[in-house]
Protein backbone atom coordinates (compact mmCIF):
# COMPACT_ATOMS: atom_id res chain seq x y z
CA UNK A 1 0.00 0.00 0.00
CA UNK A 2 1.08 3.11 -1.09
CA UNK A 3 2.45 6.04 1.72
CA UNK A 4 2.07 9.47 1.59
CA UNK A 5 4.82 12.10 2.33
CA UNK A 6 4.25 14.97 3.77
CA UNK A 7 6.97 16.65 1.56
CA UNK A 8 5.31 15.87 -1.38
CA UNK A 9 2.41 17.98 -1.25
CA UNK A 10 1.79 21.51 -1.47
CA UNK A 11 -0.45 25.01 -0.78
CA UNK A 12 -1.34 26.78 -3.64
CA UNK A 13 -3.20 30.24 -3.16
CA UNK A 14 -5.16 32.19 -5.92
CA UNK A 15 -7.54 35.23 -5.68
CA UNK A 16 -10.71 34.48 -6.26
CA UNK A 17 -12.81 37.08 -8.26
CA UNK A 18 -15.93 36.61 -5.99
CA UNK A 19 -16.55 35.16 -2.48
CA UNK A 20 -16.34 31.22 -3.23
CA UNK A 21 -15.93 31.26 -7.10
CA UNK A 22 -12.53 29.38 -6.58
CA UNK A 23 -8.94 30.41 -8.40
CA UNK A 24 -6.38 28.47 -9.62
CA UNK A 25 -3.04 28.83 -7.46
CA UNK A 26 -1.36 31.79 -8.72
CA UNK A 27 1.34 31.77 -5.79
CA UNK A 28 2.73 28.62 -3.38
CA UNK A 29 4.11 28.85 -0.19
CA UNK A 30 8.05 27.66 -0.65
CA UNK A 31 9.03 27.19 2.94
CA UNK A 32 5.54 25.58 4.43
CA UNK A 33 6.30 24.66 8.01
CA UNK A 34 2.63 23.01 8.45
CA UNK A 35 -0.62 23.33 6.62
CA UNK A 36 -3.92 22.55 8.39
CA UNK A 37 -6.73 23.54 6.45
CA UNK A 38 -10.33 21.17 6.28
CA UNK A 39 -14.15 21.26 6.69
CA UNK A 40 -15.19 21.74 10.04
CA UNK A 41 -19.05 20.13 10.41
CA UNK A 42 -21.41 21.84 12.72
CA UNK A 43 -22.86 19.11 14.89
CA UNK A 44 -25.74 19.22 17.73
CA UNK A 45 -26.09 16.55 20.17
CA UNK A 46 -29.76 17.64 22.02
CA UNK A 47 -30.50 16.31 25.74
CA UNK A 48 -33.66 15.46 24.91
CA UNK A 49 -36.16 12.78 27.44
CA UNK A 50 -36.75 10.38 24.79
CA UNK A 51 -36.96 6.74 27.29
CA UNK A 52 -33.30 6.10 26.98
CA UNK A 53 -30.75 6.26 29.00
CA UNK A 54 -28.15 7.25 26.05
CA UNK A 55 -28.12 10.15 23.41
CA UNK A 56 -30.40 9.17 20.37
CA UNK A 57 -30.22 11.43 17.88
CA UNK A 58 -27.51 14.08 16.45
CA UNK A 59 -28.10 17.65 14.22
CA UNK A 60 -26.07 18.26 11.45
CA UNK A 61 -25.17 21.98 10.71
CA UNK A 62 -23.63 24.31 8.53
CA UNK A 63 -19.93 22.72 7.40
CA UNK A 64 -17.37 25.71 6.91
CA UNK A 65 -13.75 25.61 6.15
CA UNK A 66 -11.13 26.34 8.91
CA UNK A 67 -7.69 25.35 9.84
CA UNK A 68 -4.36 27.33 9.84
CA UNK A 69 -1.21 27.22 7.26
CA UNK A 70 2.16 28.30 9.67
CA UNK A 71 5.33 29.55 6.86
CA UNK A 72 8.77 30.95 6.76
CA UNK A 73 8.18 34.31 4.64
CA UNK A 74 9.51 35.67 2.02
CA UNK A 75 8.65 38.59 0.23
CA UNK A 76 8.29 37.21 -2.84
CA UNK A 77 6.20 34.33 -1.86
CA UNK A 78 2.79 33.80 -0.74
CA UNK A 79 1.93 36.51 2.31
CA UNK A 80 0.82 39.43 -0.06
CA UNK A 81 -2.35 37.32 -1.22
CA UNK A 82 -2.97 36.48 2.69
CA UNK A 83 -2.00 40.25 3.42
CA UNK A 84 -4.35 41.46 1.01
CA UNK A 85 -7.43 39.19 2.58
CA UNK A 86 -6.11 40.21 5.94
CA UNK A 87 -6.26 44.18 5.10
CA UNK A 88 -8.41 44.37 2.20
CA UNK A 89 -6.75 47.13 0.23
CA UNK A 90 -3.19 47.19 -1.29
CA UNK A 91 -1.62 49.99 -3.15
CA UNK A 92 1.86 49.50 -5.75
CA UNK A 93 3.93 51.68 -6.67
CA UNK A 94 7.04 50.57 -9.09
CA UNK A 95 10.00 52.60 -7.41
CA UNK A 96 13.24 51.31 -9.72
CA UNK A 97 13.87 50.12 -13.16
CA UNK A 98 17.57 50.37 -13.28
CA UNK A 99 19.03 47.23 -12.89
CA UNK A 100 15.72 45.73 -12.54
CA UNK A 101 11.75 45.97 -12.00
CA UNK A 102 11.09 46.71 -7.86
CA UNK A 103 7.59 47.29 -6.30
CA UNK A 104 6.46 48.43 -3.15
CA UNK A 105 2.75 47.03 -2.12
CA UNK A 106 1.22 49.11 0.82
CA UNK A 107 -1.10 47.02 2.80
CA UNK A 108 -3.70 49.09 4.36
CA UNK A 109 -7.24 49.12 6.06
CA UNK A 110 -9.64 50.69 4.15
CA UNK A 111 -11.89 52.30 7.11
CA UNK A 112 -15.50 51.95 4.64
CA UNK A 113 -18.50 50.03 5.14
CA UNK A 114 -17.46 47.97 2.31
CA UNK A 115 -14.18 47.06 3.91
CA UNK A 116 -16.45 44.18 5.70
CA UNK A 117 -15.90 41.72 2.46
CA UNK A 118 -12.09 41.08 2.10
CA UNK A 119 -10.60 39.88 -1.21
CA UNK A 120 -11.15 35.90 -0.86
CA UNK A 121 -8.60 33.29 -1.02
CA UNK A 122 -8.91 29.61 -3.08
CA UNK A 123 -6.66 27.52 -1.40
CA UNK A 124 -5.06 24.22 -2.88
CA UNK A 125 -4.35 21.61 -0.42
CA UNK A 126 -1.92 18.88 -2.07
CA UNK A 127 -1.72 16.50 0.75
CA UNK A 128 1.24 14.54 -0.14
CA UNK A 129 0.19 13.31 -3.53
CA UNK A 130 -2.94 11.50 -1.95
CA UNK A 131 -5.49 14.15 -3.14
CA UNK A 132 -6.18 17.88 -3.55
CA UNK A 133 -8.04 19.88 -2.35
CA UNK A 134 -9.27 23.50 -3.13
CA UNK A 135 -11.00 25.29 -0.28
CA UNK A 136 -13.29 27.96 -1.60
CA UNK A 137 -13.97 31.37 -0.62
CA UNK A 138 -11.47 31.57 2.49
CA UNK A 139 -10.55 34.37 4.54
CA UNK A 140 -8.03 35.46 7.23
CA UNK A 141 -9.51 35.67 10.58
CA UNK A 142 -5.64 36.17 12.04
CA UNK A 143 -2.75 36.57 10.74
CA UNK A 144 0.85 36.71 12.95
CA UNK A 145 3.90 38.27 11.90
CA UNK A 146 6.62 36.81 14.07
CA UNK A 147 10.70 37.00 14.61
CA UNK A 148 12.35 34.91 17.23
CA UNK A 149 15.61 35.97 19.24
CA UNK A 150 18.29 34.11 17.13
CA UNK A 151 21.03 34.59 14.98
CA UNK A 152 19.41 31.70 12.26
CA UNK A 153 15.85 32.65 12.83
CA UNK A 154 13.84 33.99 9.69
CA UNK A 155 10.47 35.69 9.81
CA UNK A 156 7.34 33.41 10.63
CA UNK A 157 3.59 33.85 10.09
CA UNK A 158 0.58 32.00 11.12
CA UNK A 159 -2.50 32.48 9.34
CA UNK A 160 -6.08 31.23 10.59
CA UNK A 161 -8.26 31.25 7.90
CA UNK A 162 -12.19 30.36 7.05
CA UNK A 163 -13.58 29.18 4.06
CA UNK A 164 -16.78 28.92 2.30
CA UNK A 165 -16.57 24.86 0.68
CA UNK A 166 -14.10 22.70 -0.71
CA UNK A 167 -14.19 21.04 -4.37
CA UNK A 168 -11.78 18.27 -5.11
CA UNK A 169 -9.13 18.92 -8.04
CA UNK A 170 -6.47 17.77 -9.83
CA UNK A 171 -3.05 19.84 -8.45
CA UNK A 172 -2.13 22.20 -10.11
CA UNK A 173 1.86 22.27 -10.88
CA UNK A 174 3.63 24.16 -8.87
CA UNK A 175 6.47 26.71 -8.71
CA UNK A 176 8.20 28.80 -5.88
CA UNK A 177 9.68 31.98 -5.91
CA UNK A 178 13.25 32.30 -5.54
CA UNK A 179 14.18 34.86 -2.81
CA UNK A 180 14.77 32.85 0.21
CA UNK A 181 12.83 33.68 4.09
CA UNK A 182 13.70 37.09 5.48
CA UNK A 183 17.13 36.31 8.20
CA UNK A 184 17.22 37.99 11.66
CA UNK A 185 20.41 39.11 10.69
CA UNK A 186 18.34 41.78 8.30
CA UNK A 187 16.40 43.18 11.04
CA UNK A 188 15.99 46.31 12.59
CA UNK A 189 13.24 48.54 14.49
CA UNK A 190 12.45 51.95 15.28
CA UNK A 191 10.49 53.70 17.82
CA UNK A 192 8.88 57.14 16.62
CA UNK A 193 10.41 56.92 13.22
CA UNK A 194 14.04 56.69 14.86
CA UNK A 195 16.42 53.11 14.82
CA UNK A 196 16.03 51.36 18.01
CA UNK A 197 18.77 48.97 18.64
CA UNK A 198 17.70 47.36 21.73
CA UNK A 199 14.91 45.39 19.90
CA UNK A 200 15.60 41.78 20.84
CA UNK A 201 12.33 39.83 18.47
CA UNK A 202 8.79 40.75 17.97
CA UNK A 203 5.40 39.49 17.59
CA UNK A 204 2.78 41.37 15.61
CA UNK A 205 -1.20 39.80 15.31
CA UNK A 206 -4.05 41.05 13.33
CA UNK A 207 -7.61 39.64 13.66
CA UNK A 208 -9.85 40.66 11.21
CA UNK A 209 -13.35 39.54 13.12
CA UNK A 210 -14.84 37.10 10.68
CA UNK A 211 -17.82 35.91 11.25
CA UNK A 212 -19.67 33.45 9.70
CA UNK A 213 -23.31 34.05 8.83
CA UNK A 214 -25.67 31.71 7.77
CA UNK A 215 -28.89 32.86 5.48
CA UNK A 216 -31.76 31.64 3.59
CA UNK A 217 -30.29 29.66 0.72
CA UNK A 218 -27.09 29.46 1.86
CA UNK A 219 -27.49 25.22 2.28
CA UNK A 220 -24.95 23.69 4.39
CA UNK A 221 -22.25 26.25 3.41
CA UNK A 222 -21.98 29.90 5.69
CA UNK A 223 -24.49 32.39 3.63
CA UNK A 224 -21.95 35.71 4.72
CA UNK A 225 -17.97 35.93 5.97
CA UNK A 226 -18.17 39.74 6.89
CA UNK A 227 -15.26 41.27 8.49
CA UNK A 228 -15.69 43.03 12.32
CA UNK A 229 -13.77 44.88 14.19
CA UNK A 230 -9.63 44.62 13.00
CA UNK A 231 -7.51 44.55 16.01
CA UNK A 232 -3.52 44.56 16.36
CA UNK A 233 -1.89 43.70 19.05
CA UNK A 234 1.50 42.23 20.01
CA UNK A 235 4.68 41.94 22.31
CA UNK A 236 8.39 42.49 22.07
CA UNK A 237 11.79 42.53 23.81
CA UNK A 238 14.33 44.96 24.81
CA UNK A 239 17.59 44.80 26.10
CA UNK A 240 17.47 46.71 28.99
CA UNK A 241 19.28 50.51 29.21
CA UNK A 242 16.79 52.96 30.05
CA UNK A 243 13.46 53.30 32.09
CA UNK A 244 11.70 55.15 28.28
CA UNK A 245 9.48 52.39 28.02
CA UNK A 246 8.55 52.12 31.37
CA UNK A 247 7.55 55.92 31.36
CA UNK A 248 5.55 54.95 28.20
CA UNK A 249 3.62 52.21 30.06
CA UNK A 250 3.18 54.48 33.11
CA UNK A 251 2.12 57.52 31.73
CA UNK A 252 -0.60 55.73 28.87
CA UNK A 253 1.97 57.33 25.99
CA UNK A 254 2.33 55.84 22.52
CA UNK A 255 4.51 55.26 20.13
CA UNK A 256 4.42 54.34 16.16
CA UNK A 257 6.48 50.91 16.28
CA UNK A 258 7.85 49.71 13.04
CA UNK A 259 9.62 45.84 12.39
CA UNK A 260 11.74 45.52 9.14
CA UNK A 261 13.33 42.48 7.86
CA UNK A 262 15.63 42.83 4.68
CA UNK A 263 16.54 40.19 2.68
CA UNK A 264 18.73 39.53 -0.21
CA UNK A 265 19.38 42.99 -3.24
CA UNK A 266 16.69 42.81 -5.89
CA UNK A 267 18.44 45.77 -8.27
CA UNK A 268 20.48 49.13 -7.03
CA UNK A 269 20.01 49.94 -3.46
CA UNK A 270 16.28 48.02 -3.60
CA UNK A 271 15.87 44.32 -1.86
CA UNK A 272 13.55 41.87 -1.02
CA UNK A 273 11.62 43.40 2.14
CA UNK A 274 8.67 43.23 5.01
CA UNK A 275 7.86 46.31 7.27
CA UNK A 276 5.46 46.69 9.44
CA UNK A 277 4.35 49.66 11.17
CA UNK A 278 1.40 50.11 13.96
CA UNK A 279 1.04 53.41 13.97
CA UNK A 280 -0.40 54.37 17.19
CA UNK A 281 1.08 51.85 19.68
CA UNK A 282 -0.49 51.98 23.35
CA UNK A 283 1.51 49.79 26.09
CA UNK A 284 -1.14 47.07 27.34
CA UNK A 285 1.68 45.59 29.98
CA UNK A 286 5.10 45.49 30.61
CA UNK A 287 7.76 43.28 31.88
CA UNK A 288 10.76 43.75 33.85
CA UNK A 289 12.29 40.60 35.32
CA UNK A 290 15.26 40.74 37.59
CA UNK A 291 17.63 37.22 36.53
CA UNK A 292 21.49 36.58 35.74
CA UNK A 293 23.34 37.93 33.08
CA UNK A 294 21.95 40.79 30.69
CA UNK A 295 18.58 42.60 31.62
CA UNK A 296 15.79 42.67 29.35
CA UNK A 297 12.31 44.20 29.36
CA UNK A 298 9.37 43.59 27.52
CA UNK A 299 5.77 45.09 26.43
CA UNK A 300 2.35 43.95 25.03
CA UNK A 301 0.42 46.42 23.00
CA UNK A 302 -2.61 47.25 21.44
CA UNK A 303 -3.04 49.64 17.75
CA UNK A 304 -5.00 52.27 18.14
CA UNK A 305 -6.99 54.06 15.51
CA UNK A 306 -4.83 56.88 13.90
CA UNK A 307 -6.89 59.49 12.41
CA UNK A 308 -4.27 60.13 8.92
CA UNK A 309 -2.83 56.48 8.90
CA UNK A 310 -5.16 54.33 10.20
CA UNK A 311 -4.18 51.37 12.67
CA UNK A 312 -2.00 49.58 10.89
CA UNK A 313 -0.23 48.80 7.35
CA UNK A 314 2.83 45.87 6.22
CA UNK A 315 4.77 46.95 3.18
CA UNK A 316 6.24 44.72 0.88
CA UNK A 317 9.03 44.98 -1.30
CA UNK A 318 9.49 42.54 -4.45
CA UNK A 319 9.62 42.05 -8.41
CA UNK A 320 6.02 41.54 -8.73
CA UNK A 321 3.99 43.81 -10.63
CA UNK A 322 1.15 43.62 -8.59
CA UNK A 323 -2.11 41.73 -6.57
Amino acid sequence: MAQYIGQLGHIGIGKESSWGAGAAPSLFVAELVQADLQPVVGLDYPAQIAGVLAQRRVRTGATAVRGSLEFDVSAGGALPLLLLSCFGTVTTTLVNTAGGNVWQHYFTLANTSSASERPSLCVEHNQGGLYARRYRGCRVERMRLALANRDTAVLNARVDLIGKDEVSSGPAASSFNADEALPFTGFSAGFDGNANARVRDFDVEFATGLEEIETAGSGEAPGRLPAGQFDVSGNANLVLETTERRWDYLNGLTRALQFTLTGATIAASWAYQVQVDVWRAHFSARQERMAAGILNEGFDFRGLWDVSSGVARVVVTNTTSGY
